[in-house]
């Protein structure tokens, strides 16, 4: 386990060329990606519980994928679970965040990829028992949000979470 000084040294680095985390993820020493804000992550326990839910194996025998990932909250806690986690974010700032805390974490069932959401494919990446889709779709123009659904649907072989802003 890395040393509470390196860690809280990587984060500031991280902070300094990158900006902030967009969530408060915990580390190890009671480090926060955020300095511990006490913000209930309701969205997050609301999913991993969906997915607990509805998926017909344990979360440590499941294959998860995380889409728009950002600085991977959601792909760490499934990896926490023991799911074998990819989580794919098109931004290097979020993607380098989040390898930071898989390092951290020392979690090796957990892959970041650095990629644009509309060029996954069953070929690239393989099926899936859950794909998390969350705040990605109402960024797309909307015959890129149907490719996508008609991916996602090949791609998992039970369930398909989608979180989404909706407006006219």
């Amino acid at each position: 386990m890395e040393t509470k000084e390196k860690i809280e040294a990587g984060l500031k680095e991280l902070k300094r060329q990158f900006g902030d985390w967009t969530y408060d993820i915990p580390l190890p020493h009671d480090i926060w990606t955020r300095g511990k804000l006490n913000i209930p992550h309701t969205r997050l326990k609301r999913i991993i519980q969906t997915v607990e839910d509805l998926c017909t194996s344990p979360l440590c025998k499941c294959r998860i994928l995380d889409l728009g990932c950002l600085d991977g909250m959601f792909s760490i806690e499934f990896a926490l679970h023991g799911a074998e986690t990819v989580g794919i974010e098109i931004r290097e700032a979020n993607i380098k965040k989040a390898i930071f805390c898989k390092e951290i974490l020392q979690l090796q069932n957990l892959t970041f990829r650095q990629d644009d959401v509309r060029k996954i494919s069953i070929e690239s990446l393989g099926k899936f028992d859950a794909i998390i889709c969350s705040g990605i779709l109402y960024h797309l123009p909307a015959e890129d949000v149907f490719r996508l659904l008609r991916v996602m649907h090949q791609m998992t072989t039970r369930l398909l979470v989608i979180d989404t802003h909706i407006a006219l």
